[in-house]
């Protein structure tokens, strides 16, 4: 009997290691251990297993997702621990396979004649601001087409219970990836639409110390981040779980945009606030000269 329970504990199956592995608290990784695991498994391994999985699909006898796992996902931390505030800023690692879809969609829009940087012509021109809104919207529209494909390509499917892979009909592993994909557009597109707005204030307030504020890249996406958290919450419950998400997931969702938004926005290149505003300034000098003309 004692080489019985020996066995039974020892020799366990792949599988059951993995979900054991699974299973183990990310509290023992602490604050800088959950960073790093998130950044690498967000910027790293979820990319990469995620267009393999693609592939597996699509060919229908590689294992290429399981040949290229070195790390499981992470298994999510309790709300406002040490290890779930690690998680949160790691995932920003997120961006290195928002930033691969973005230029491919920038480059789409660009060679469709869908501009987004303002020309020469415009900037002195008396409808500025109509373009410059024209412009914000553009901005929108690409990240909410970088935000599906981030989402719809590079994030991997998870397999079910006591599956050590994905083993999905072609319909429902593109369903899956779909259903990722809109979330993942109306999260970014949320987003910026909330940052470029809070700026479009910023750049009409008088007052200097609200003018920096909301003009500032990490504020804005900070702010921007809460109202984006509990829009994700509600779109990824209704569509991947098809429910309505509960209290407890729209806090933690928009604290956690509220993290990511401001980390990701103080990641961005500053100065642009400065030059938008003289964009502004500009449109309306022209619109008073046009006035004052009209007049005369």
């Amino acid at each position: 009997k004692g080489y019985e329970v020996f066995s039974a504990t020892e020799e366990k199956m792949p599988i059951e290691r993995n979900q054991e592995a699974a299973h183990a608290s990310p509290e023992t990784h602490g604050l800088v251990g959950s960073f790093l695991q998130t950044a690498a498994y967000e910027g790293l391994q979820a990319p990469i297993k995620g267009v393999a999985q693609i592939v597996d699909q699509a060919s229908g006898s590689t294992k290429l997702a399981k040949s290229l796992t070195f790390m499981e996902a992470p298994v999510k931390a309790e709300f406002n621990s040490a290890a779930w505030y690690g998680q949160q800023f790691g995932s920003a690692g997120k961006l290195v396979p928002f930033i691969a879809a973005y230029a491919v969609t920038h480059k789409a829009f660009g060679a469709a004649g869908l501009k987004t940087e303002l020309t020469a012509e415009v900037k002195a021109g008396a409808e500025s601001a109509s373009k410059l809104l024209g412009k914000n919207s553009l901005l929108v529209a690409e990240t909410a087409v970088a935000g599906f494909g981030t989402e719809a390509i590079f994030k991997p499917l998870e397999p079910n219970f006591g599956q050590s892979e994905v083993q999905l009909s072609n319909s429902e592993f593109l369903t899956g990836r779909l259903k990722n994909g809109a979330v993942g557009a109306v999260t970014f597109a949320s987003l910026t639409t909330g940052t470029l707005g809070l700026r479009q204030i910023g750049l009409a307030a008088e007052k200097p110390l609200v003018s920096k504020l909301l003009t500032n890249n990490a504020f804005g996406a900070a702010v921007a981040g809460i109202p984006t958290g509990l829009i994700s919450a509600e779109t990824h419950a209704r569509i991947i779980e098809g429910r309505s998400a509960t209290n407890q997931e729209r806090v933690e969702a928009a604290y956690s945009m509220f993290l990511v938004g401001g980390a990701l926005g103080g990641l961005m290149p500053a100065g642009k606030a400065e030059g938008a505003r003289s964009e502004v300034a500009k449109s309306e000098v022209a619109k008073s000269e046009a006035l004052k003309a009209a007049e005369n």
